[in-house]
């Protein structure tokens, strides 16, 4: 951290996913020390009707620090008319664990495991212009942030669960 208009010193990290996956989302995962990249667009074809989290490890800078979650959800598709998920932001459950996810285009709310399971998915609550940002306090409030676009954003914030 610095001062107004200080230097920092900083590290840039070359994931390597460009080519496989998009991503706007990132959390931290404390139980793992691993920061969490949702996919928004997977470009790997061969994945079909799939959540897939990367998970990119603080520990080390070995090969293995980059493992990959693939979460099936043709199910959830279908029960809820989607034809596919954009996840747009993930964040950790802080009672639970579970990683979080909302999907801005399919305005959804998502929930899975770190095993990869899924617990609910179902239609992010209220009015949603944009549903960029997500995060859930430990006093177990969710907010829910929307880009402004030509005007103000919009924080909403919910009883969690």
């Amino acid at each position: 951290e610095g001062g107004n208009g200080a230097h920092v010193a900083y590290k840039v990290h070359d994931t390597g996913l460009e080519a496989q996956c998009e991503f706007e989302g990132v959390a931290f995962d404390p139980t793992i020390n691993a920061l969490l990249l949702a996919c928004k667009h997977v470009h790997d074809k061969r994945i079909k009707d799939s959540i897939v989290i990367y998970r990119w490890s603080l520990a080390s800078d070995s090969a293995a620090r980059l493992t990959q979650l693939i979460v099936p959800i043709g199910p959830v598709l279908a029960t809820n008319g989607w034809k596919k998920l954009n996840p747009s932001d993930i964040t950790i459950d802080p009672r639970t664990g579970n990683y979080v996810l909302v999907a801005s285009l399919q305005l959804a709310l998502i929930s899975i495991t770190p095993a990869g399971a899924v617990v609910f998915a179902r239609p992010l609550p209220g009015s949603h212009r944009q549903p960029e940002g997500i995060a859930i306090t430990k006093d177990g409030v969710l907010a829910v942030s929307d880009e402004g676009g030509h005007g103000s954003g919009v924080l909403t914030l919910y009883k969690w669960p």
